[in-house]
Formats: structure tokens, C-alpha cells, sequence
């Protein structure tokens, strides 16, 4: 049977991690989630002092593209439309790390990022950011899975796999 990860669980996760003094810096969440609601969601990571911290990526339908500034405002680092292309993940999360990192926020790290992509075009070749930061994969389709893991371990990420929400709450 196939089961998928709710926002109930993605807290479970997340405070789990964060006992085991191992905690997850990233949370890809997609909306909808079975059970809870988006801002609900935000709302008891934000209000959570052990995992305040976490950077919150919101991936959310068509119908919602209206919504983003309302997100932004409620914790999200940023939000994605679906389907999302695996690239502009990869930006997404690199500019909200280096939104953290630089204390700018993540439309100042895009709008940056998108002028290195100009000059990249016109120019050589930009050295690979590497992020020193541990990553929980919750997907069940193994080649979406070959494919994220790769792209993760690239910029140094160390990433644990999980095939469904039951398997994410037990790591």
C-alpha cells in the first residue's frame, strides 16, 4: 500500500531528529498536506524553539500561486509552483541557504543568483556552492529518488532516504 507523509508527521520527524541532536536544517513540504494545513504547519514549526530553525520550502498548485506572499509571511523561506523542474529546486534551496547564511533574504540571494547565471552564460564556468547540511528524503518513487539524492550529494549534503512517511517518522 502507498502511504504518504502528512504534516503530522513531518513535525514527528522533525522534533526526532532534533532529540537525537541530529537535526534536519530543510524541510521540503508539499501542499496539500493530509491533515493539517499550510499555516497551521508553519505555525508549529515557528512556535517550536527546537526546530525554529529549520528552513521551510512550501511546494504548492497552480491554484495557489496567489497565496506566495501570504507563505512568505507565515515562515516559508520560499514557495515553488508545481510540477517543479529538479533545477529550480536546486536554486531555491541554494538561495535560501545563502539567504541564512548571509542574513539576506531569499528574493535578494534569486535576483542575485539569476545575474550569475547571466554572467555564467556569457563567461566560464561558477564554482559549486557546498552545503554542509543533513537532508531527510521522503519519496517513494526510486527514480526520483536517484535522481534528488544525486543532486544533493553533489553540494556535500549527507541524505537519508525514507520510501514513506511511516519509514520518515522512524528515522
Amino acid at each position: 500500500p502507498h502511504e504518504s507523509v502528512t504534516g503530522v508527521d513531518a513535525i514527528l520527524a522533525l522534533k526526532r531528529a532534533h532529540k537525537a541532536n541530529s537535526p534536519f536544517v530543510l524541510a521540503i513540504l508539499d501542499c496539500p498536506m493530509s491533515g493539517i494545513e499550510p499555516n497551521e504547519l508553519a505555525e508549529m514549526i515557528n512556535d517550536n524553539e527546537a526546530l525554529r530553525n529549520t528552513i521551510l520550502i512550501l511546494l504548492t498548485g497552480q491554484g495557489q500561486r496567489s497565496e506566495t506572499a501570504a507563505f512568505l509571511g507565515m515562515g516559508y523561506a520560499t514557495t515553488l509552483v508545481k510540477p517543479v523542474r529538479a533545477s529550480t529546486l536546486l536554486d531555491a534551496i541554494m538561495s535560501v541557504w545563502a539567504a541564512r547564511e548571509h542574513g539576506s533574504s531569499a528574493s535578494q540571494i534569486l535576483a542575485t543568483r539569476a545575474l550569475e547565471k547571466q554572467e555564467q552564460r556569457a563567461g566560464g564556468p561558477r564554482q559549486r556552492t557546498q552545503i554542509p547540511a543533513r537532508v531527510l528524503l521522503v519519496e517513494d518513487n526510486p527514480i526520483n529518488q536517484k535522481v534528488v539524492l544525486e543532486m544533493f550529494r553533489k553540494f556535500g549534503c549527507s541524505v537519508e532516504v525514507a520510501h514513506n512517511g511511516s519509514e520518515a517518522v522512524d528515522r
